[in-house]
C-alpha cells in the first residue's frame, strides 16, 4: 500500500515538474522570426533605410537614410546616439568627400548588419508587432512591438514607438543583436514627402520572452 502511495506522489511531481518546464523559456537557439514580417518597403515618396543592424559586438544599432543627405545613426546601449552625415546641408549639392569617408569608415569598423542574430528560444516564441492606425488631426499612428508564444493569438507587445501629429507609421527593422540578448526596433513615420521620421527602441530579449509566456496561448 505505502509503494502504491510512493508511485503516485511521484507521478504527480514528474508531471508538475513537467508542467512548469514548458511554462518557461525553450532553450533551441536559432534566429528570430518576425511575426507579421517585415513589410515590403513602399515605393513612391517615402524615403526608406538603406542600412540598418547591429554592430558585429552589439555595442550598438545603426541606420541610414539617403533623402537628399545620407544621414547616418548609431545608438549604443546606454542610449548615446551619434548622427554622422554627409554634407552640412541639403541645399549642398554633393557630399563632402571627408564626411563621406567617415560615415563608410564608421561602417566598416562597426559592420553593421554582418552578424545575424540568434537566441535559445527559436522553436517557442516568435517577434511580433501591430499598427493602430491613426487619423489626421484626431490620433496618432502607433507602432507597438513585442513576442508571443508560437501558434499563440496573443502576445506580450510592450513596446510602444509614435510620432506626435503622424497619422501613418510601419515597422522598418526588428531584429536580434548577435548574441541574443537585445531586441532592435525601428520605426518609419509618414506624413508625406520628406517628412520620414525613425525612431528606435531597444529591449532585452529576457523581458519579451517572459512576457510572451506570460500572456500565454
Amino acid at each position: 500500500m505505502r509503494l502504491a502511495v510512493a508511485l503516485l506522489l511521484l507521478a504527480a511531481c514528474a508531471g508538475r515538474a513537467a508542467t512548469v518546464r514548458t511554462s518557461q523559456p525553450s532553450d533551441s537557439r536559432g534566429p528570430a522570426t518576425v511575426d507579421p514580417a517585415v513589410p515590403a518597403f513602399e515605393m513612391g515618396m517615402m524615403d526608406h533605410v538603406t542600412l540598418a543592424g547591429w554592430s558585429a559586438d552589439g555595442a550598438e544599432f545603426g541606420y541610414c537614410t539617403d533623402a537628399m543627405v545620407r544621414r547616418c545613426v548609431f545608438q549604443r546601449l546606454d542610449g548615446a546616439v551619434e548622427t554622422l552625415v554627409d554634407r552640412a546641408s541639403p541645399d549642398v549639392d554633393a557630399p563632402d568627400a571627408a564626411l563621406a569617408a567617415a560615415i563608410d569608415a564608421r561602417i566598416a569598423a562597426g559592420a553593421h548588419g554582418s552578424v545575424p542574430g540568434t537566441w535559445p528560444h527559436a522553436d517557442a516564441v516568435v517577434l511580433t508587432w501591430a499598427v493602430t492606425p491613426g487619423e489626421p488631426e484626431v490620433r496618432d499612428a502607433v507602432l507597438t512591438a513585442g513576442a508571443r508564444l508560437r501558434g499563440s493569438t496573443r502576445g506580450s507587445l510592450s513596446l510602444t514607438l509614435n510620432e506626435p501629429g503622424f497619422d501613418r507609421i510601419h515597422l522598418e527593422y526588428m531584429g536580434l543583436s548577435p548574441d541574443g540578448t537585445r531586441v532592435a526596433v525601428l520605426s518609419h513615420a509618414f506624413l508625406g514627402e520628406y517628412s520620414d521620421t525613425f525612431r528606435v527602441v531597444v529591449s532585452p530579449t529576457q523581458s519579451l520572452v517572459y512576457g510572451a509566456y506570460s500572456h500565454g496561448k
